[in-house]
């Protein structure tokens, strides 16, 4: 077959949906709303090529080459070690796309497939099938955050801490939520916090949210956790993360907004939060047990904290920070670690991880 010959229209061949190409190639592996596949620019022996299908995106990302997104066209000359024109040919016969030659043909697109998920019967914790089917970069939260880091550190976090976007359906309240699970080691979803944020960078509240809410009651009434199933959120944000890496230091926090927006600039430590002043509970620090944390309240709380941690110091090896109180104005006294990050970068662009490491 002379390919030469042959002229395809481009984008129908990148409209093919990009999972359904890589799948020709090898298996998939979901991680939370993202699916990777083995990379086919180095050798890759843990999935790290992320394929994206969100809407007016149908590409490819590996979070280890780094580099540009790739179409379709480009993962299969990739794979197949051949020129562009050839890798065209093998789209078009593969998924049934006769070539136009050089005649306009108004070709309608293929829609791209959406995975659907059967959701189980109500369960003790929450179902990871109902988590997974919502998170998303999409959602308030990551907006804000994508204004002052590169997508890719959005993607990051996203997939590692699962963050999902929310609307209730058949209410009068249209606001958009970001979604907060609280995962123990057990990779077991207790209940979920949601949340809105102002995502406009010049109102004096961007990233500021309105308040803090728990899904629990609402996915219980909904036959989605069942009536006697754990809504009680006795586990830190982002713990299910610290077996991934237990030799890192780990960087304990109030809220998850903290502990995400640490996350994206020192990714050194590994960010888990509490949720709240109040659980700063020695069944709820368990998991932390015989790790090296440092520890940044919020401005208002570093002397209760560490008189808290003081007396658990058989735990864990607990290094509590006046971090908050040495960089806030003084006007602020609920100053925290994520207003800090923020203000930095949003002043200077660069990213400030010398200062918090230091």
């Amino acid at each position: 077959m002379n390919c030469s010959s042959e002229i395809y229209d481009l984008e129908h061949l990148r409209s093919i949906p990009i999972t359904e190409v890589a799948e020709e190639f090898g298996t998939l592996v979901r991680k939370g709303s993202i699916y990777f596949t083995i990379c086919p620019w180095h050798p890759d022996n843990n999935p790290s090529l992320a394929l994206y299908e969100r809407t007016n995106e149908n590409k490819c990302y590996c979070f280890t080459c780094g580099g540009k997104r790739k179409s379709t066209i480009d993962l299969v000359m990739a794979h197949l070690k051949c020129d562009f024109p050839t890798a065209c040919s093998w789209l078009g016969n593969r998924f049934g796309i006769p070539p136009i030659n050089g005649k306009h043909t108004e070709v309608k697109h293929i829609p791209l497939r959406r995975k659907t998920i059967q959701l189980p019967q109500a369960t003790a914790y929450v179902p990871k099938e109902w988590l997974q089917a919502h998170v998303t970069p999409d959602n308030c939260f990551c907006r804000c955050l994508a204004q002052l880091v590169k997508p890719e550190i959005v993607e990051r976090i996203t997939a590692e801490y699962l963050l999902g976007s929310f609307r209730f359906a058949n209410s009068k309240n249209a606001t958009e939520y970001v979604l907060f699970p609280s995962i123990d080691n057990h990779a077991r979803i207790h209940n979920i916090k949601y949340q809105s944020y102002e995502t406009d960078i010049r109102s004096p509240r961007f990233f500021h949210s309105n308040g803090s809410y728990w899904l629990g009651k609402y996915l219980q009434k909904h036959a989605i956790v069942s009536s006697e199933g754990e809504t009680n959120t006795d586990c830190l944000f982002g713990e299910h993360l610290l077996q991934l890496r237990p030799s890192s230091y780990v960087a304990l926090v109030e809220s998850p907004k903290n502990a995400l927006v640490g996350s994206a600039f020192c990714p050194e430590l590994v960010w888990v939060a509490t949720g709240n002043k109040n659980m700063l509970k020695r069944n709820i620090l368990e998991p932390l047990r015989g790790r090296k944390v440092i520890v940044y309240p919020d401005r208002d709380a570093i002397s209760d904290w560490k008189q808290i941690l003081d007396r658990m110091s058989d735990l864990a090896y607990f290094q509590v920070s006046d971090f908050c109180e040495k960089f806030a104005p003084e006007d602020k006294l609920k100053y925290d670690i994520a207003d800090f990050f923020i203000e930095k970068q949003m002043k200077y662009r660069q990213t400030p991880q010398e200062l918090i490491l230091g």
